[in-house]
């Protein structure tokens, strides 16, 4: 049986659609109805419009815990980068409508159904060309277009302060399985980098294999919330960090810093520094995954082999690049 809260927040969104004429999806709702909805600070389903077009409908419920303009912010970000890789050719889902100027604030934008690319931290399925290539033209969409987000959207990327923090926050995990000396080797990665003078561009920022799915026309990239301004060279490292065992991909991506670049070489201490902290994440995840009995993979999902073909990528990605 379902929580009261969770049947009021399902009866909101079926009085948003029915106003909107949307048919919502009962899978959707049923999946709402088994959530901890007072852990979430947005409510969704996927449903579709008198039309026939698959749309998502997301609402900010009374007792969300994100103040309304954060929600309005975010959203504005998003729908303001979909049109700018609309208009570049790239599939991107539109905005079909919004409610900011009164409570509760909603949106029904276009939905793509698809598989994300594996766990939260595993790249798997994927055709490596083709993810490839895609990538190469999102980046190359929003490149040149930091000046056409609306100011106030455009937010600076925190990124080598804070994934240092990171690094020193799990450097005892790293330790563990490393060793002290080649850990503290590779804590000297952030030092020989700062936050200034780089080319700046659109990012994702936070490209996970949860936010790249795959549908029956290609891939998509989702959630666009994050996006901040910063160099381009991070939406790559985090793609590389997190293609673990795709060889051929990785290869493609440090070939795309190290050629015809006249920033490889600041790229390259950027793109160093984010693998070296994404692998204490896997360093920290293995170690509990050990630690708990009937871990569920998708929390805890790096086990030994994993850990040590990361590190292996990074002894391989610091030789290339230092080199």
């Amino acid at each position: 049986m379902p929580n009261s809260t969770n049947q009021q927040q399902v009866d909101l969104l079926k009085t948003i659609a029915n106003q909107e004429g949307i048919s919502l999806d009962s899978e959707s709702l049923d999946l709402l109805q088994g959530w901890n909805i007072q852990t979430l600070k947005k409510i969704w389903a996927t449903g579709r419009t008198s039309d026939g077009q698959q749309i998502l409908l997301k609402v900010l419920p009374p007792n969300s815990t994100t103040p309304d303009a954060e929600f309005v912010t975010t959203e504005t970000r998003e729908s303001e980068i979909s049109n700018i890789l609309s208009q570049s050719g790239i599939k991107a889902s539109r905005y079909l409508k919004t409610q900011f100027d009164k409570s509760p604030k909603w949106i029904v934008r276009e939905y793509f159904e698809g598989q994300p690319l594996g766990d939260i931290y595993y790249l798997e399925n994927i055709h490596q060309d083709d993810l490839f290539d895609y990538l190469g033209n999102v980046r190359n969409a929003l490149g040149n277009k930091r000046s056409d987000l609306p100011q106030g959207l455009a937010k600076k990327a925190n990124w080598v302060g804070k994934w240092q923090n990171e690094f020193n926050e799990r450097l005892g995990f790293v330790e563990k399985y490393l060793g002290q000396a080649e850990a503290n080797r590779l804590a000297r990665c952030f030092d020989k980098t700062v936050e200034t003078d780089y080319e700046q561009a659109i990012l994702h920022n936070d490209l996970s294999p949860r936010n790249i799915i795959k549908t029956p026309h290609g891939y998509h990239l989702i959630d666009w919330g994050e996006a901040a301004i910063g160099p381009a060279v991070i939406d790559w490292a985090t793609v590389w960090s997190f293609a673990v065992f795709q060889k051929e991909l990785r290869a493609k991506i440090v070939q795309k810093i190290i050629t015809d670049n006249p920033n490889k070489d600041k790229d390259a201490r950027i793109f160093i520094c984010l693998a070296t902290r994404l692998l204490a994440t896997i360093a920290e995840h293995h170690d509990y995954r050990l630690s708990l009995e009937n871990t569920p993979r998708h929390l805890y999902p790096y086990n030994a082999k994993a850990l040590e073909t990361a590190y292996q990528n990074l002894q391989e990605l610091l030789a290339t690049l230092n080199g």
